[in-house]
């Protein structure tokens, strides 16, 4: 997972808050990254994000994402703040994502928000495909950004789910490909094993990954993320 806006090369390994949701209304996405189905009419849902990578413990950071959906097609995702809490309590960013689903889980996003320094965002394309048994999660997305909008960073996340005990275990392999343009960029690609954890007849949902850094350079550097999610309002 990326913070919330993608930061350039280095900081993209950690991963993006890409945040998905479903349960009642709605249930969450089960990958950790993936933006999943749309989160219900009249239906707030708190999604906050940790991660970080093991050889770098005091740089953990923290996502404090919400969102609420008007209709069954139009929703709208704010992340309150990016913070790295645990070393210097510093602000990453913050941005705002309307999305609208054209049927079928076919849902068109534009993220747009401050990563601190400068102003980033661009359109995300997010798509489900759920099963008894399995569910696929695929995101694809462009960051530009304002002091460079040449150099945009290009990437996307694909999450295979197997749901091994219904409403409670869902082991999932997620993949990360990613493409930063320009000179100082590159492709990087993050692997992700990790699980969906359901507390049956709630909102309760938790997800834990890890996130296998710097696998296309060959020096591998594992990290961490987990998520909870909580949705009241809508059919409940």
């Amino acid at each position: 997972m990326y913070s919330a806006l993608p930061h350039r090369v280095s900081n993209a390994v950690i991963g993006t808050i890409i945040v998905g949701l479903v349960f009642v209304g709605s249930v969450s996405a089960y990958t950790y990254s993936a933006w999943t189905t749309m989160t219900g009419a009249k239906t707030f849902a708190i999604n906050p994000f940790f991660y970080g990578a093991f050889s770098d413990m005091p740089g953990t950071g923290t996502d404090l994402v919400a969102g609420y959906g008007f209709t069954d097609k139009f929703d709208l995702f704010i992340n309150l703040s990016t913070l790295s809490p645990v070393k210097d309590f510093s602000y990453g960013g913050s941005y705002i994502m309307p999305r609208y689903d054209f049927g079928n889980n076919n849902i068109i996003a534009l993220q747009m928000g401050y990563d601190g320094n400068e102003f980033a965002g661009g359109p995300q394309y997010h798509f489900v495909w759920d099963k008894e048994k399995f569910t696929l999660e695929a995101n694809a997305a462009v960051t530009l950004y304002s002091s460079d909008m040449a150099a945009p960073y290009i990437f996307g996340t694909l999450g295979w789910v197997w749901k091994a005990v219904k409403d409670v275990l869902y082991p999932f392999v997620e993949l990360n490909p990613s493409y930063q343009v320009g000179p100082d960029g590159g492709f990087d690609f993050v692997p992700a094993p990790g699980v969906w954890i359901g507390i049956p007849n709630t909102t309760h949902q938790f997800a834990l990954s890890i996130r296998l850094n710097g696998v296309s350079s060959g020096s591998i550097d594992p990290g961490f993320g987990m998520w909870y999610w909580f949705s009241i309002g809508g059919n409940e």
